[in-house]
């Protein structure tokens, strides 16, 4: 498997879950989120790890966040979180090719980039399906 189906993995929540602009911009949002969150708690464990530690430790992490996720989302926005399905559970699959893909060096900006590009193509995918 290459690098460019990791990246084709991580489109499933953005084509499944756009269906209004309202589950776009919620969709955009937990990509967002988790992919910062993510990075920040991974930081400090980057250069101290082993290479297998430290890919489980990311798997780990990923599914905390998106189980957290879930479970917020559920308990402030149930109907959002219903429409929603599985799909950000499936975040994880982006989170986790953003962090092989980024370089060490430039990395939280080319993070922003990245995720603000997310962020923006599911509102804009949201806003021409409801359309």
């Amino acid at each position: 498997m290459n690098r460019f189906c990791l990246l084709a993995m991580s489109l499933a929540p953005l084509l499944g879950a756009t269906r209004t602009l309202a589950e776009g911009a919620a969709i955009g949002l937990c990509a967002v989120v988790m992919g910062c969150l993510h990075q920040l708690l991974l930081a400090p464990l980057r250069k101290h790890m082993a290479s297998w530690a430290y890919v489980l430790a990311s798997l780990l992490l990923l599914a905390a966040l998106a189980s957290c996720l879930q479970l917020a989302m559920r308990a402030w926005l149930l109907p959002l979180a219903i429409a929603l399905g599985h799909y950000p559970a499936l975040l994880c699959l982006q989170c986790l090719a953003s962090d092989h893909l980024l370089p060490d060096q430039h990395r939280w900006r080319l993070l922003a980039t990245h995720l603000g590009a997310v962020f923006a193509s599911c509102l804009l995918l949201g806003a021409s399906r409801q359309w």
